[in-house]
C-alpha cells in the first residue's frame, strides 16, 4: 500500500458530504466517493471530495486490479462536532 501521510480531502460539494439509505450503510460524497452497501462496496472518488494526492480511488487500494471495489472487513464512522 502507498505510504501516504494522513490527508484531509476538502469537500467541494457540501450537499452530499455523507448520507445513508435504509438499505445501505454510509455513503460519502454525491458521486459515491466511498460507498458501503449490500451490492456495492467501492469508490467513485474523487467526486464530491478533492483528490489532494492525485491518485484517485487507488488511494484506498493495495493494488490496481482494474476495478474500483474493495472487501470490507471493518468500518468505524465518527461525527465531528465543532
Amino acid at each position: 500500500m502507498f505510504n501516504f501521510p494522513p490527508t484531509k480531502f476538502p469537500n467541494i460539494n457540501s450537499n452530499y458530504s455523507i448520507y445513508d439509505y435504509s438499505s445501505s450503510g454510509p455513503c460519502f460524497g454525491g458521486g459515491r466517493d466511498i460507498a458501503i452497501d449490500f451490492s456495492f462496496n467501492g469508490f467513485g472518488f474523487p467526486s464530491t471530495y478533492k483528490d489532494e494526492l492525485g491518485k484517485g480511488y487507488l488511494i484506498f487500494k493495495e493494488e490496481n486490479d482494474g476495478n474500483n471495489k474493495f472487501d470490507l472487513k471493518e468500518i468505524e464512522v465518527f461525527k465531528l462536532i465543532k
